[in-house]
């Protein structure tokens, strides 16, 4: 995809939820989590739109009610829970309101929790069989995911945000087949980054407010890939004390911290998340699967986001920072180790 320049509003007055912005951040699992961001059944109805789900629509509802009772089975069969009835029935967003606490009682929150963390694992990976049993090749999933981010973006700026470039797309084979002779796991499952787009924005203030809107409106943060977040340009406790929130507060940790990427300048920043994006299947498709089970309508594709704003990118193309001369390093690292094998891989890149 070519670079996007465009002229852009003032930047929407909005307040980015410190929430979703620290998951996404510290790159944790959504089975971790205490607790979820969202208060309103419009929080709810934003949350599941953003998962791939249209709230109103009869069969989208049929398929939540469905995954919620797959939920049930599995944590009473398997772990012999007494779920409450209220948490069974009724309404499946009534479940984030329990989970928040807005609603319910006291007991039924951890419940409420417990559901939805087993929905969630439960539909990525009906999603992913779902994918199996499609008649869509990898550059057909490739189109449909850089068709929703560049459309995401487009709308983002006519809605005010101050996003100066974008770019991203499919890597090109040799591009990846030079990432997985670099790397020391060469099985290509590890590579990330086959789909990766990258944001420009104005000014490091707008950095937050980019990043939430994306949860919003294009990746749902709890398909963040966990050990995969990396942030160089976001002071989460200053944000907090911006935003009016206890920046003493105990903030989130990288518990599986992403490797530094050894071909890297030392002072290369950026912010860089690995989403797993949920792609609606069109129904035309959906109608040729080959399996007969109801596995809904969405599917999942890997893709990395890089954001910075414009400043840190100009510095970011500076000496040993130059993506020219990362490539350099990378492609050095890939001859020592076809050359002289495990002595090649423990050589410096910067050597």
């Amino acid at each position: 995809m070519a670079d996007m320049h465009a002229p852009h509003k003032e930047t929407p007055v909005a307040r980015p939820n410190l929430e979703r912005i620290k998951h996404v951040l510290t790159g944790g699992s959504v089975v971790d989590w205490p607790s979820l961001p969202m208060a309103t059944v419009g929080d709810a109805d934003a949350f599941l739109r953003v998962n791939g789900f249209e709230p109103q629509d009869p069969m989208d509802q049929a398929r939540i009610r469905t995954l919620r009772d797959r939920a049930a089975d599995y944590l009473r069969l398997e772990h012999r829970y007494r779920l409450p009835p209220e948490v069974l029935t009724g309404d499946p967003r009534d479940l984030f309101l329990y989970a928040a606490g807005i609603k319910g009682r006291r007991g039924t929150r951890s419940f409420a929790c417990i559901m939805l963390k087993t929905i969630n694992v439960i539909h990525h990976l009906e999603a992913r069989e779902l994918g199996q049993h499609l008649p869509l090749s990898q550059s057909e999933v490739a189109g449909m995911l850089e068709a929703k981010v560049s459309n995401c973006v487009k709308q983002m700026r006519q809605d005010g945000f101050r996003i100066v470039d974008f770019s991203g797309g499919l890597k090109t084979r040799a591009s990846t087949i030079t990432k997985l002779l670099a790397k020391k796991d060469t099985h290509s499952a590890t590579v990330h980054d086959r789909m990766r787009f990258r944001l420009v924005v104005e000014t490091p203030g707008d950095l937050p407010l980019v990043v939430d809107a994306l949860t919003q409106r294009l990746f749902p943060f709890n398909f963040t890939v966990p050990g995969q977040s990396k942030n160089d340009l976001i002071d989460l406790k200053q944000l907090a004390e911006a935003l009016g929130t206890d920046p003493n507060a105990k903030l989130p940790e990288d518990e599986d911290v992403p490797p530094v990427n050894e071909f890297s300048g030392a002072t290369y920043k950026v912010i860089n998340v690995v989403a797993d994006m949920p792609l609606r299947v069109p129904p035309a498709i959906l109608a040729q699967r080959t399996q007969a089970e109801d596995l809904g309508p969405v599917i999942f594709a890997l893709c990395e986001m890089q954001l910075v704003d414009a400043a840190t990118a100009r510095r970011n193309e500076l000496g040993e920072n130059n993506h020219e001369e990362y490539k350099n390093r990378q492609k050095a690292r890939v001859r020592a180790r076809l050359e002289q094998g495990e002595l090649g891989r423990h050589r410096d890149p910067k050597d």
